[in-house]
């Protein structure tokens, strides 16, 4: 699982001015100046050489971050697309297919090979990169323009989500004082918290210092398959700790968590989140090479 660096999307306190939101759906937005769109048109980082074919064989779908370049191996455009303009902090699995609006079929339907590299002046920051590195995007996202004759504009679309909301008042849930002391071997957190990694398998505990609800729910989208979004009300810091949850043997039911959250007085709560997508307004089949 890719770790989580930072939360990009924020719970705001009102839609914006004009725009007409359902009571059940929480409004999401990119801090200011973190638009990935914006960002990427003022740049020209780009691959020095690529090549893209239609997969001929049945290889198994692959993506491969290369020192000097990446492998794609029978994935469709539309994969491609999510790497090129999917939030930097999300995880790609999550900023999925509703995210794309108005791509045609093929882009879903057909899959292609692609080897590209970047210069070699350009190896030292390419191979330098974290996980979700802005280089890939800006490199893709030319690519995409060049090679298909890409274009594309912002638009907010609705997707499934999760809000941590406050069930009950929980002696567990323990606000912190300033100045307690914080173990040696943690974890510094988005906001200044601090986790304490698990170290027993058999009961997993995650003990968490002066940690704040925003911080909680980034932790649990990490393991979760939607965006979790602090919905407490609750600003302080707090120590407390999650067990994991334990399934019954031969349950094929997923809890919406892997943590258990009772003890802690917080819960989650199926809802619905605005987010910023990507509209196709044109891409065509890849140019020869």
């Amino acid at each position: 699982m890719v770790r989580r660096l930072t939360a990009l999307f924020v719970i705001l306190n009102s839609p914006a001015s004009g725009t007409a939101v359902h009571p059940d759906v929480i409004v999401v937005s990119a801090p200011a100046g973190s638009n990935l769109l914006s960002k990427q048109v003022e740049s020209s980082f780009s691959f020095e050489v690529a090549a893209i074919r239609k997969t001929r064989s049945g290889e198994y779908p692959a993506l491969i971050w290369r020192s000097d370049g990446l492998s794609i191996h029978n994935l469709p455009l539309l994969s491609v697309l999510m790497l090129a303009y999917g939030p930097e902090e999300w995880i790609v699995a999550r900023w999925s297919e509703p995210m794309i609006n108005n791509a045609p079929e093929w882009v879903r339907s057909e899959t292609y090979d692609i080897e590209a590299k970047v210069a070699p002046n350009d190896v030292l920051r390419w191979s330098g990169q974290r996980i979700n590195g802005d280089l890939r995007h800006q490199a893709l996202k030319h690519l995409l323009e060049e090679r298909c004759d890409l274009r594309v504009h912002p638009t907010l679309v609705t997707v499934e989500a999760y809000a941590l909301r406050k069930a009950k008042i929980s002696k567990q849930l323990i606000p912190y004082t300033e100045g307690s002391v914080i173990p040696s071997k943690v974890v510094t957190l988005s906001k200044g918290g601090y986790l304490e990694p698990v170290t027993n398998n058999e009961h997993p505990e995650a003990r968490f210092y002066a940690t704040t609800m925003v911080e909680l729910a980034n932790f649990l989208s990490e393991s979760s398959d939607r965006e979790v979004l602090d919905d407490t009300g609750l600003v302080g810091r707090y120590n407390f700790s999650l067990w994991r949850n334990e399934v019954p043997e031969g349950d094929q039911r997923l809890p919406d968590s892997p943590w258990d959250l009772r003890k802690a007085g917080i819960t989650l709560k199926p809802t619905k989140a605005q987010a910023e997508g990507v509209f196709v307004e044109q891409i065509n089949r890849p140019s020869a090479n």
